[in-house]
């Protein structure tokens, strides 16, 4: 009798261990998914009405800016918004990578961010560096691919003129006087 009952406490545990076992690997697995996509499912724009404010965070973190120009009215900006900037990939690289932006350019600062970026055309998309200068800009819809390698392109850009700029203020470089100097030797 006390075989039995041994065996069936063994047999009632092993079916709670394989239980739990369970609950923690979907627990893990959704967090994991929640952690890539930011818990949202969405890229975390900022909601800041100054630019200014955008840009001072963008030179503390070291991160250009992504900015999404739209309006309430525009089909192809809700396209992007739906396939686009929900995907798991997209969200992870951009909230990783980037400081978000997104601006109605019909309220608030937009009309003044769309003439200072010469928006034309709805959706666009653009890329600066934390003091404001365009490193890209996209007027189209794109899918997800097309997307992500854009935008990771933009960030070598970002890098590579970061780094450019660190070692022309360490050096003291002045690009005119190298130019100069270079166009007088070849005159001579």
């Amino acid at each position: 009798m006390r075989l039995v009952n041994n065996i069936t406490n063994y047999n009632i545990m092993n079916q709670y261990f394989n239980l739990i076992s369970i609950v923690f690997f979907f627990l893990f697995v959704f967090k994991t998914d929640a952690c890539a996509s930011n818990g949202k499912g969405k890229i975390n724009f900022l909601n800041f009405s100054s630019f200014k404010e955008v840009q001072k965070i963008a030179k503390k973190k070291n991160k250009p800016i992504f900015i999404d120009f739209y309006s309430p009215y525009c089909a192809p900006c809700k396209k992007m918004d739906k396939e686009v900037f929900k995907q798991k990939k997209v969200v992870s690289y951009m909230n990783r990578n980037f400081i978000n932006y997104k601006i109605d350019i019909t309220k608030g600062n937009g009309p003044i961010l769309s003439l200072l970026y010469e928006i034309k055309y709805l959706p666009t998309v653009i890329i600066v560096m934390p003091d404001g200068e365009i490193i890209a800009k996209k007027t189209s819809t794109m899918n997800d691919i097309k997307f992500l390698k854009w935008v990771k392109n933009a960030k070598t850009i970002f890098y590579a003129y970061s780094f450019f700029e660190k070692i022309k203020k360490n050096l003291n470089f002045k690009p005119k006087e190298f130019i100069f100097k270079n166009e007088e030797e070849i005159l001579v």
